[in-house]
């Protein structure tokens, strides 16, 4: 689909330029952290938490010795379990960094005490996981990954969270691309001072387990790690971590979000209730350059910004007379509202409709449905799941009992017979 040559995406924008492939807004910033998480120490780190949490997950024995082990060595810690590394979100994996970095010297000293309780407590697995996942969590390269990311990673978790919000929040979070991109592209600017800062937090990370900062081994040819010349710790993972980190989070963000997809997606302020949030001057210019970039799709582009005036006009008074709550929400509730007097605000908003800023809404109805349907409710038919999702997705619709009870009895009579058992 998403092929630079022959893609479909490609075939279609080479005779459209203007059918943008669009990502969704959130999907763009996963796909760009995904991208620079391809280093092989970060990738690594992830897999040994991922293993971590599965070690506790799985047995309520062993979450109980980390509990143990919590309460001795972190008695003020209000977190008892770690958490999974989530495949497709990375703001899940952010928290599941975060909680695992704080509680890192709980988990060495658990895994510790396992080894030390030997066969006597523990099954041979155990011991063996216990022992392996021990010495990967105390090797500076580990460290220093999950520090690194957890840093870098921050700067986007805001962002990401924002993107999943309502359309008005939409609006103002892609306002905030380019001053996360021009954040991180100070941060690289200043790498040495803020590297010095991180590195100190691993250097505190590797007395709490009992190790020092070292350099992994190197040799003169080796493709499998990285094999910067370097003469300390701090020099080496500058160079094969931060920095490389940095470069291609600062290029997949340049990259994942154009010129064109933000110019779309600040669109949106054609839509009422973010309209009549934002000052004139600044919805006339967005929907200048919106109607600029699609000028051969409208009917009339030289009307475009008195319409936007007539536009502004009718939901400000619509505003004054029925209130915010009434205005409409989205670009899809928002066309209903066109008629034949906004020709080009209407094909705006056709257009507008077609791009994918956000699709969490859909993701949010899978979750309804593994809510409605289970595994241990497989024998629902399927004219009993359209009616419950139905309800799910309605739910604000007022419900008459009285007039669905009627309607029941007039459907089904016989269901509603009582039969008097005593007789």
């Amino acid at each position: 689909m998403a092929g630079s040559v022959n893609g479909t995406a490609a075939l279609i924008s080479a005779q459209y330029p203007l059918a943008l492939y669009l990502h969704c807004a959130s999907h763009c910033l996963n796909l760009a952290v995904v991208k620079s998480l391809h280093i092989t120490s970060v990738r690594n780190m992830m897999g040994v938490i991922e293993r971590v949490y599965q070690f506790f997950a799985a047995h309520p024995k062993r979450q109980t010795a980390l509990e143990k082990a919590i309460s001795d060595t972190q008695p003020t810690s209000k977190v008892h379990k770690l958490k999974d590394m989530c495949r497709t979100r990375w703001v899940q994996r952010v928290d599941a960094i975060q909680v695992f970095k704080s509680l890192h010297q709980c988990t060495v000293t658990c895994m510790e005490g396992i080894c030390n309780d030997g066969p006597r407590l523990w099954s041979p697995d155990a011991l063996t996981d216990a022992r392996s996942l021990q010495l990967a969590m105390t090797t500076t390269d580990f460290i220093y990954a999950v520090v690194i990311t957890n840093a870098c990673l921050k700067y986007l978790q805001a962002l990401t969270s924002n993107l999943q919000a309502e359309t008005k929040d939409i609006v103002a979070t892609v306002k905030e691309i380019d001053t996360v991109t021009a954040t991180l592209q100070s941060v690289r600017d200043n790498i040495d001072t803020h590297h010095s800062q991180w590195f100190s937090t691993v250097e505190k990370m590797c007395a709490d387990v009992g190790t020092k900062p070292s350099l992994p081994r190197r040799c003169g040819r080796q493709i499998h790690r990285s094999n910067v010349p370097a003469d300390t710790p701090s020099e080496y993972y500058c160079r094969s971590v931060s920095i490389p980190m940095l470069d291609h989070l600062l290029s997949e963000m340049k990259t994942r979000f154009t010129t064109h997809q933000k110019t779309a997606l600040l669109g949106l302020c054609i839509v009422p209730s973010v309209m009549v949030t934002l000052p004139d001057e600044e919805c006339t210019s967005k929907v200048s350059q919106l109607a600029y970039m699609y000028q051969d799709d409208l009917p009339s582009p030289d009307d475009v910004l008195s319409e936007l005036h007539c536009w502004q006009m009718k939901w400000q008074h619509h505003l004054r007379e029925h209130g915010q709550t009434s205005l409409p929400l989205s670009p899809t509730t928002t066309i209903r509202h066109t008629s034949a007097m906004y020709p080009n605000i209407r094909a705006l908003i056709s257009i507008l409709c077609t791009l994918p800023v956000t699709s969490c809404s859909t993701e949010r109805s899978f979750s309804g449905l593994k809510r409605i349907k289970t595994a241990f409710r497989s024998s629902m038919t399927a004219q009993r799941l359209s009616g419950l999702t139905l309800l799910h997705v309605h739910r604000d619709l007022p419900i008459y009992i009285a007039a669905a009870v009627d309607e029941f009895s007039r459907r089904h009579p016989r269901r509603m017979r009582m039969v008097d058992i005593l007789n």
